[in-house]
């Protein structure tokens, strides 16, 4: 093996793993990603819901209040 064929064995070698890594970094990264898309909709959910209990709730004790006048 020439000095030329280990150069280009070795650089093969380091341009696979380079890209393997590429790959998995930005899989990991849309992961996080859309698990932070995912909060973000259960959040707006979540403040969504709350609000129409709270409304709900001052309906309830307005129906309430109505009843015992």
């Amino acid at each position: 093996m020439t000095l030329k064929d280990w150069m280009y064995s070795v650089a093969t070698f380091v341009a696979s793993i380079t890209g393997i890594l590429t790959f998995w970094l930005n899989y990991q990264k849309n992961k996080r990603d859309d698990l932070h898309r995912t909060l973000k909709i259960v959040e707006k959910d979540r403040d969504y819901w709350r609000k129409r209990a709270i409304e709900a709730e001052k309906e309830l004790e307005k129906r309430e209040d109505n009843k015992n006048e």
